[in-house]
């Protein structure tokens, strides 16, 4: 196939399809109307197209109306000035069709030498991208002659006028100034009319070349997609001779060398153009670059201050080695800088980014040095010199044999250096008992690309080049995203901590409390979208994003109808993204309103458990009708549905709607909260959660019960708690007869008043109660509010009376009893005298 020839343009057909859905007379009206209104319309289109019929402007008027006839010249001929937008695309057309000339004899070279789907890739998104300017100017140019063409009609109607004007006025005698006012009308909208007919013409001539260069661009993104096919299609086919054919080596050095001048030239001029035509780019490049510097110069001061906080650096030690990029401020400005530039510079010829490309491997061997490990500090090494032969052989694309040849010697070296790691790092694993989880995945990578490395070579060598190079470019291009996207997160880290540490996220209280938390929640969450990145653009590397996105789209898009409704996997996953993403919002949501409002406002307690229930209800219920609305189902459909619902709800699901509302109940009056300590029957705990359905008590031996919602609103429930923490202790003592009265009592209020957990107001109490079958009976009341340590400090409290009672020898009686035997069996008279004698003894 002849690459260099342009590629002629097919005619497609295009399918019609035809499709009627008429109702009654109402359709047949409708189109009825319809057919009379273009009539009408195309019979007025017939009689404004004839020539109107010109009037000379009466004598009296002619003053006035050369008045109103210049004020219109003059706004035409402002027009013609203030076009800044054909202006541009005059300026520019020239430099892009030069730089359009430039990249398609390149990418004509490129085409014929059998390229990498990788690089078919890249040339499609820089002309698809070249062509972006292309719609705006056909649109600007098309606006512009159809104005143009009106007023040159204007005009023409103008002359006419003014011509017959000046006939009748001639005719009419009238004075010699009028008359000159009439030429010099005339003349004005004969040179204004010859400036409309050049930027009529200027922009005619514009709009044939920019339509001129947009099929030149289509035709070659058509060619590389018909190559790209090919290409595919003849994947796993020798599509070239082996390494040792001879037809591969009959070409001289000569030949060579002068292809490839040919192909840097062409290259050097296209980036010329390029840089003529995107100046503004570079100058943006560089604001972006100084701004960055000054950006983290000024951060490198604030953490200079920072790192002196010791507690932070004990709380955190592995935040030092992301704050080591603050010491590199240069290095870290121009990789950051250099890796914005696919925004910064669309439709960028290949030139530049290899030239971006090479400039960036000085700042990426700095910062890695200080971030990685003294260990990888080779791998790093070795990514980048096979980095550096990556972009020689992206500039030598347009050259099958040189090409194939540093492809080769690539592969080779990835080969001697993979094995001389594998050897390297195997002593260590043996050795250490519990090896680095980051060596363990270093190794299997390792090993991994041992052997696609050694494919690559094979392949290569045989002539299955296409294979080698999309097989070789993806596993290169994968550990050169892994190794810049851990650069990126590290400066990530680092800022994220700076970010943590200064104003204005230092101010928030959920900040300052959990600033070790939020940090690796930032950390997982930059690792998962860093991975997601590696698999997106790795399978661009093996060109398999576009397939397996279109067999994920066909998947998804499958529906299943369920009677009237039809629903397919895609609205399913939407669905379930949806509820997920309601419950991370609710859930974020009230983790900032305990930690920021709750903290800073005095509220009851109790309310701001009802708030956040609330609002977690409130946030889940929007966000299920968004699911709903997001997967196309009808809502007026789906209130017929909740309504039918209800009336099930009223006869099925009495019980459960019945607790729903008692928690609301329960939410809103508060007649038990959480933390409360509650008695439902014998059974007694701390309430520990207000559910949907049910709440949760933990009772005092440790189980958990779950209580319906109804049980807490329609039964009686002590409350130990509901409006304060007190609580009063009875303690009962008997002492022996004989003892003051008074002098007990006196002891058990100092008992009592000397704990301090007893509360002086309600003072302690002491009371004599009565006289029991073997003591004076007295009690002690006191109050404490400590609730939660109540059973301990009524402990304390019997035990200080009983060491107050000892020490005042005021004795404690047990219960006596003197038994009367009315008669009693021999035998059982001398057991019993017996059985004296040895207690006497």
């Amino acid at each position: 196939m002849n690459y260099s020839n342009v590629l002629k343009t097919q005619t497609r057909g295009l399918p019609y399809t035809m499709i009627f859905f008429l109702i009654s007379m109402w359709a047949s009206g409708a189109l009825a109307s319809t057919t009379l209104g273009r009539q009408d319309t195309a019979n007025a289109g017939a009689q404004s197209s004839q020539p109107a019929e010109t009037a000379p402007v009466p004598i009296p008027e002619i003053v006035a109306r050369s008045q109103e006839v210049s004020a219109a010249l003059r706004a035409m001929e402002a027009g013609l000035d203030s076009d800044t937008s054909i202006a541009l695309a005059g300026e520019r057309l020239p430099a892009l069709a030069r730089e359009i000339d430039a990249r398609a004899g390149e990418t004509s070279r490129i085409l014929g030498a059998q390229p990498s789907l990788e690089t078919l890739r890249k040339i499609e998104a820089d002309w698809l991208a070249l062509n972006a300017s292309l719609p705006a100017w056909k649109r600007d140019l098309q606006a512009r002659a159809t104005r143009l063409e009106t007023d040159l009609e204007r005009l023409a109607s103008f002359v006419a006028t003014w011509e017959q004007t000046l006939e009748s006025a001639k005719s009419s005698g009238v004075p010699q100034e009028i008359l000159d006012r009439v030429e010099a009308t005339i003349a004005l909208i004969r040179r204004t009319r010859e400036r409309v007919e050049r930027r009529r013409a200027h922009v005619l001539t514009l709009q044939s070349r920019v339509f001129e260069q947009e099929a030149r661009i289509n035709e070659t993104i058509a060619l590389i997609r018909q190559t790209r096919e090919a290409a595919v299609s003849r994947l796993f086919f020798r599509d070239s001779p082996p390494l040792w054919s001879a037809s591969l080596w009959t070409r001289s050095m000569d030949d060579l060398l002068s292809e490839g001048r040919e192909s840097i030239a062409a290259q050097r001029m296209a980036l010329g153009e390029y840089a003529g035509r995107q100046t503004e780019r570079f100058i943006l490049h560089a604001v972006l670059f100084l701004l960055l510097v000054a950006l983290l110069y000024s951060a490198r001061r604030r953490k200079e201050t920072l790192m002196q906080d010791r507690t932070w650096a004990e709380k955190e030690p592995d935040l030092k080695p992301a704050m080591i990029i603050f010491k590199l401020p240069v290095a870290t400005a121009l990789l950051l800088s250099i890796l914005a530039s696919t925004w910064i510079y669309p439709q960028a010829p290949r030139a530049l980014g290899a030239l971006l490309g090479a400039v960036a491997l000085v700042p990426a061997i700095i910062v890695l040095r200080h971030l990685v490990e003294r260990k990888m500090l080779p791998l790093t090494s070795a990514l980048a010199v096979f980095y550096f032969i990556d972009r020689l052989r992206e500039l030598a694309a347009s050259g099958l044999l040189t090409s194939r040849l540093l492809l080769l010697a690539e592969a080779l070296g990835a080969i001697l250096f993979l094995a001389w790691l594998i050897k390297r790092t195997r002593p260590e694993e043996t050795s250490d008992a519990a090896p680095n989880r980051k060596w363990k995945i270093i190794t299997l990578a390792a090993r991994t690309g041992l052997v696609i490395f050694a494919f690559v070579s094979i392949a290569n060598a045989l002539g299955y080049v296409g294979l080698a190079r999309i097989i070789g470019n993806a596993a290169m291009g994968s550990a050169y995203i892994a190794v810049t996207l851990y650069a990126v997160l590290q400066i990530l880290y680092s800022l994220v901590t700076l970010a943590l540490r200064v104003r204005p996220l230092v101010m928030l209280g959920m900040v300052r409390a959990h600033e070790a938390l939020l940090f690796r929640r930032a950390q997982i969450a930059l690792r998962w979208v860093a991975a997601f990145i590696w698999v997106l653009l790795t399978l661009d590397l093996l060109a398999l994003r576009e397939p397996l996105f279109a067999r994920a789209r066909s998947v998804l898009g499958a529906e299943f109808a369920l009677r009237a409704i039809h629903v397919s996997l895609g609205d399913v996953v939407i669905f379930i993204l949806t509820v997920w993403f309601s419950f991370l919002l609710s859930r974020f949501l009230r983790f900032a309103l305990e930690e920021e409002v709750y903290a800073r406002v005095e509220l009851a307690r109790g309310i701001p458990y009802a708030v956040s229930t609330m609002l977690h209800y409130v946030v889940l219920l929007i966000g299920f009708f968004l699911a709903m609305a997001a997967i196309g189902v009808n809502l007026d459909r789906f209130a017929i549905l909740a309504g039918a619902l209800g009336v099930g709800i009223g006869f099925g699901l009495q019980n459960i709607v019945n607790n729903f509302v008692s928690g609301l109940i329960l939410l809103f009056e508060r007649p038990v909260k959480v933390g409360d300590t509650v008695q439902l029957g014998e059974r007694g705990g701390e309430l520990k959660r207000i559910g949907l359905r049910a709440s949760i008590m933990r009772t005092w031996e440790g189980s958990e019960v779950i209580v319906p919602n109804g049980g807490l609103i329609s039964e009686e429930v002590i409350n130990w708690t509901l409006s304060d923490q007190q609580r009063r202790m009875e303690m009962s003592v008997g002492v022996a007869y004989g003892t003051d009265p008074e002098r007990v009592i006196e002891l058990l209020t100092e008992v009592a008043s000397s704990h301090p957990d007893v509360m002086e107001d309600p003072a302690p109490q002491a009371l004599f109660v009565g006289f029991g079958d073997s003591s004076l009976d007295f009690i002690l009341r006191a109050w404490t509010d400590h609730f939660d340590r109540w059973m301990t400090i009524r402990s304390e409290l019997m035990v200080g009376i009983n060491t107050a009672l000892r020490e005042a020898r005021i004795s404690i009686p047990f219960p006596q009893r003197d038994l009367h035997f009315q008669s009693i069996a021999p035998e059982a008279g001398k057991a019993l005298l017996g059985t004296m004698s040895d207690s006497q003894k």
